[in-house]
């Protein structure tokens, strides 16, 4: 049996800037939630009001970094480059949130919100 590559991720940027991608790398890439509804006499149906979609990952602090910088951004493009071939691009993305960092070991929590996820395999 052949191992397949199954995670992994090579590049991560912001406009077009790269970031070491240090960790808890995750997106969603929902339009819509489904959400039921349920009467006294059983179940109705459901509602899909649209939703946002979300990237978040950990990044390393470096030389350069600011915390301020991360917190400002809006109306920026994402772009992930996984290791099984997949590319995660989020446009018109902006930061929410605090940007947690830890001095510990150098790392900064970042969360964006975009209302365009793009996964192309």
């Amino acid at each position: 049996m052949a191992i397949i590559v199954r995670s992994g991720v090579t590049r991560l940027s912001i406009n077009g800037t790269p970031y070491d991608l240090r960790s808890d790398l995750r997106y969603v890439m929902n339009t819509l939630k489904r959400e039921p509804i349920i009467g006294m006499d059983g179940g109705h149906g459901w509602t899909e009001p649209p939703c946002e979609g979300t990237i978040s990952f950990v990044v390393t602090d470096s030389d350069g970094l600011s915390v301020k910088g991360f917190q400002a951004m809006t109306n920026v493009t994402i772009e992930i480059q996984l290791r099984t071939g997949k590319r995660i691009i989020g446009t018109q993305c902006f930061s929410i949130g605090t940007q947690e960092t830890d001095v510990k070991d150098a790392s900064i929590k970042l969360e964006f919100v975009s209302f365009n996820i793009l996964e192309i395999s």
